[in-house]
């Protein structure tokens, strides 16, 4: 409990200050229309900024609140489902009423029919994505929780509260003190947490936090006895089961780290949605102390800037772990349980709490801490003449732009070979050829402008300025990779090459499967294109001034540093085990190893050649992956015998794998020398041909007679 000699006095400026003492909560009071604040991360620093408090002044771990009406506090302690339920010794009457919900669930498992068990999870799944998420957006647009708490409590001090009301106000007060009063803080000052002690924001947060954790824990219990419900038992225990078994149990484990160390960044307030209510704020420590903390909804962060995104953790390494990895328990129940039901009710659970993200979560983002620099840079400053709505893949499609049909006619045609029934190795070829085609042209454009500025200069000498040559290169870009993806789609409807018996699984496997890498693909995508915009998407960097001179990673770039050679090709995949040839899972792999190899020998070494030291080496990804490494516990196990050699032979692997990029380079440096000779020796064999072919003719057809100045027609007949 943090007393009033422990806090400084707050001396704010533009309205009345209340200091309340002998209490939880250091609270200020501005003046000042309600309507006109706003909880927003600059709104809070402003708040903080004008306080005048000394911050260093403030004890180790103290969290304060700045509400929308201005008003700083200190924030009461909480504590996560999992701690309040192995604490015992202090449960309150939440902990026995969601332990009697969830042996209901269970019961209800076991003696009721299957669809009723489907049922119970689809109740709980809609309470949470459905009913939590309709409070939470009134929430975050009209605050109503807010409001409704704050009518509700002036409705009893007056007396004129019904009895429903007065009972629901009692009760709720009475659980939230029962589990708040359970934490350290209260239990070492040995009395219970003063509920009247927080403003109104906190009051409602902590009300409708109890129904959230509520809801939340019968969600994941419904869900759990929905699998062992439906759990098939295998036949025999072969090769295929083993497999299944540990991937299943292997996705489990992940998402359990994943969600707790979520939690670990985020802390109670943000697991709970803190933010749509207060914003939080970490005093700064002393320098040489770690910092703290960042969020899920992007409530909190610790360091120079406590009203900031941060990305640590987990959270360097997924976008919203907590909805997208997170999850992975769900496929690895389906996977353990070896039954379809649970997986097509999981994903459908799944997509319900995505849907969730987007309507509910990321708005409340948008709104509360501003899309940042991730908003897409269509048009950067001074270089508008270059971007005109252009075609990208099929998007923004002007029939009355004479390329855009062009491309829709040249796709429809490609489409249409798969109605002809040609062979397999016609489509396999026409797919590798696009390929080729795509990395080759393109790539050899990129790096010949890089190094010589090539395609501007040979542009300008057939009369076209730098904005035709630009468009000329979208253009093509775009026209090669649409058909590249096009020749792709016909090879996996078409590419029979595999005996009839061979599967990759049946086919109420294979369709979920598919969905979800083409799903993610399309994400990545979207991601890249919003983080790039226009200029990065065309590559504008090779052709047009820089926008800045730091690249900046932002959106998905913030755990790879090229999405498009990783998750950029895994509906690729997809398509291959929707159509079960292995010969589409060879096409998917050739192009995407010769897209690395395009980010390997074009595009790394203008990034270096351009940024500089600016570039970061590596993704968010590999980041947390390396710092896992250098761990006490890890750092013993690679010190292992086996795991050196193992580590060894992937070094030697790795200094192959170098030494064959580098020869592709250098082979590729040679073979556009010797390109250019070639072409030179064949213009002058060219040259030398023609001038010989002009004097033999000159022999055998008589030179033209000069005309004459008569009218009189030649010897020998009329005109």
């Amino acid at each position: 409990m943090l007393v009033a000699e422990a806090a400084p006095a707050v001396a704010g400026g533009g309205g009345a200050v209340e200091v309340v003492t002998g209490s939880s909560m250091l609270r200020q009071r501005k003046s000042g229309e309600e309507a006109g604040a706003s909880t927003t991360a600059e709104g809070a620093r402003e708040v903080v900024a004008n306080t005048g408090v000394d911050e260093t002044e403030w004890p180790e771990g103290v969290q304060l609140g700045i509400t929308r009406k201005k008003e700083v506090f200190v924030v009461p302690d909480t504590r996560d489902s999992l701690e309040r339920a192995l604490d015992f010794g202090s449960w309150s009457a939440s902990e026995y009423l969601r332990l009697a919900l969830v042996v209901g669930v269970i019961i209800n498992a076991i003696v009721a029919p299957g669809w009723m068990v489907i049922g119970a999870y689809v109740f709980w799944r809609l309470g949470y994505d459905l009913f939590l998420g309709i409070l939470l957006r009134n929430q975050s647009q009209r605050r109503t929780l807010t409001r409704g708490w704050r009518d509700l409590r002036a409705k009893v001090e007056a007396g004129s509260a019904t009895k429903v009301e007065a009972m629901f106000y009692k009760y709720a007060r009475y659980w939230v003190v029962g589990t708040m009063s359970g934490s350290a803080r209260y239990k070492e000052a040995g009395q219970p947490f003063d509920f009247d002690s927080v403003p109104i924001e906190c009051q409602s947060w902590l009300v409708y936090r109890e129904l959230a954790d509520i809801v939340l824990n019968l969600d994941a219990a419904a869900h759990l006895v929905f699998c062992f419900r439906y759990f098939e038992a295998p036949v025999s225990v072969g090769f295929w089961a083993v497999i299944r078994y540990v991937l299943g149990l292997a996705l489990i484990v992940f998402s359990f780290w994943a969600k707790k160390d979520a939690l670990r960044v985020v802390k109670d307030f943000a697991w709970f949605w803190g933010d749509f209510w207060f914003l939080l704020y970490f005093p700064p420590k002393p320098k040489g102390s770690g910092s703290s903390s960042g969020s899920e909804t992007g409530s909190e962060a610790g360091g120079d800037d406590s009203f900031e995104l941060v990305f640590d953790g987990v959270f360097e390494m997924f976008p919203h772990p907590m909805y997208t990895v997170g999850y992975g328990f769900y496929y690895g129940l389906a996977l353990m349980s070896h039954s379809y039901t649970v997986l097509y009710v999981s994903l459908l659970g799944h997509i319900a709490q995505l849907v969730f993200l987007a309507l509910v979560e990321t708005p409340h983002i948008d709104k509360t801490y501003g899309t940042g620099p991730e908003a897409p840079v269509r048009n950067p400053a001074g270089l508008e003449a270059y971007f005109a709505q252009d075609l990208i893949v099929l998007a923004n499609l002007n029939p009355m732009r004479a390329l855009d049909v062009a491309t829709v006619l040249l796709v429809g045609y490609t489409l249409s070979l798969s109605l002809f029934g040609f062979s397999s190795a016609f489509y396999l070829c026409l797919a590798l050829f696009w390929r080729l085609v795509h990395v080759t042209l393109t790539g050899g454009i990129l790096s010949a402008q890089s190094a010589s500025d090539w395609w501007i200069r040979q542009s300008a000498a057939r009369g076209l300025d730098r904005v035709q040559a630009f468009n000329n290169w979208k253009h093509i870009y775009n026209l090669t990779l649409v058909l590249a993806h096009a020749s792709f789609l016909v090879a996996a409807l078409c590419v029979k090459w595999s005996a009839p018996t061979f599967t990759f699984g049946p086919l109420l496997f294979r369709i979920p499967t598919a969905a979800i890498l083409l799903a993610i693909n399309l994400w990545s995508a979207r991601s890249s294109l919003d983080v790039l915009g226009e200029y990065g998407w065309f590559y504008a960097d090779f052709f047009l001034p820089l926008p800045s001179r730091e690249p900046e990673y932002t959106g998905i770039y913030r755990f790879l540093n090229n999405p498009d050679s990783v998750t950029g090709y895994l509906g690729y995949y997809g398509l291959a085990v929707l159509a079960n040839e292995p010969a589409v899972v060879f096409l998917a792999m050739f192009s995407q190893i010769s897209h690395w190899m395009f980010v390997i020998l074009v595009e790394k070494p203008h990034m270096h050649k351009v940024y500089g030291e600016a570039e970061r080496s590596v993704g968010g990804i590999e980041k947390h992956l390396k710092a896992t490494l250098q761990r006490e516990p890890i750092r013993k196990l690679i010190a292992h015998p086996f795991a050196r050699k193992i580590s060894e032979s992937a070094r030697q692997l790795s200094e192959s794998a170098r030494d064959m990029t580098a020869s592709a380079k250098t082979s590729l440096g040679e073979f556009s020398a010797s390109a250019r000779v070639v072409t030179s020796l064949a213009k002058d064999l060219f040259d030398k041909t023609t001038d010989n072919a002009k004097k033999m003719t000159s022999h055998i057809i008589p030179e033209p007679l000069p005309d004459s100045d008569d009218d009189e027609p030649p010897v020998g007949g009329a005109s």
